[in-house]
């Protein structure tokens, strides 16, 4: 968990000095990830991208008999 942490710090870092002329100009061309049309876009994906991982983890860590690596919030 310390490395996703550490990986959302770095994002937020980054975001926080880019513009929006740069978070919404176009890929640079021949960049290997052609889906997103602009950077703003890939940030976008990459943190659903980390998100869908963190649950593959939940789910290893819980099928080799462990508690749940996230803990639903109560209901209040």
């Amino acid at each position: 968990m310390a490395y996703f942490r550490e990986r959302r710090e770095t994002l937020l870092n980054v975001l926080e000095f880019m513009t929006e002329e740069e978070l919404f100009a176009p890929m640079p061309e021949g960049f290997p990830f052609s889906a997103a049309p602009c950077i703003a876009q890939l940030f976008s994906h990459a943190t659903f991208h980390e998100d869908l991982h963190s649950g593959q983890f939940s789910v290893a860590h819980r099928s080799l008999g462990h508690s749940p690596l996230f803990q639903p919030r109560p209901q209040n």
